[in-house]
């Protein structure tokens, strides 16, 4: 539905997106992921001086150039890759915020941006939406995610309803 050259700016921003985010979920994803991230800051560095040689950093830099996307959405997503793969504790609601906003809220602002909103109004709701959703993620995957070595839930939080972190790996609920 959107014509050529927004469609193609649309699947290269998902393309850098989805790699992204595979560095930090994907099992297949071998070596050091840390490397990986700063590889791909790299890419995204040359796909805005136009010096990409990777098919999506081209994609990528066509896209950024022709829809005049900000680099630092692209930086803040890096960010909340970067602190999966540090296991980075969320301590407070705050910090789950910032997470859902650096892992979701930017996609969100990236596509309102290329589809030509610039109403701050559409980037708030965009802003809120990449929350709304992530934090929708985190609640229906907590015994999944736990499984794997992380919580998203705040530890305050975890701490005023009496939950353990272990407990959450269980499904066995507080006193």
């Amino acid at each position: 539905m959107l014509p050529a050259p927004r469609r193609r700016a649309l699947h290269a921003v998902y393309a850098f997106c989805r790699l992204a985010d595979d560095i930090a979920d994907d099992p297949s994803v071998r070596g050091d992921r840390t490397a990986l991230v700063a590889r791909w800051r790299e890419e995204l560095e040359a796909a805005y001086l136009g010096k990409s040689e990777h098919p999506v950093g081209i994609a990528l830099g066509d896209a950024v150039h022709r829809f005049r996307l900000p680099q630092e959405i692209f930086q803040d997503l890096l960010l909340g890759v970067e602190s999966d793969l540090r296991g980075e504790p969320i301590e407070r609601f705050e910090d789950l915020r910032l997470y859902c906003y650096r892992v979701a809220s930017t996609v969100g602002l990236l596509v309102v941006t290329l589809l030509g909103c610039r109403s701050p109004r559409a980037y708030a709701w965009a802003e809120t939406l990449g929350i709304a959703v992530q934090l929708t993620n985190v609640l229906r995957d907590v015994g999944h995610d736990a499984a794997g070595g992380r919580i998203y839930l705040p530890r305050e939080d975890l701490a005023r309803f009496g939950v353990s972190p272990e407990s959450l790996l269980t499904g066995e609920s507080g006193d």
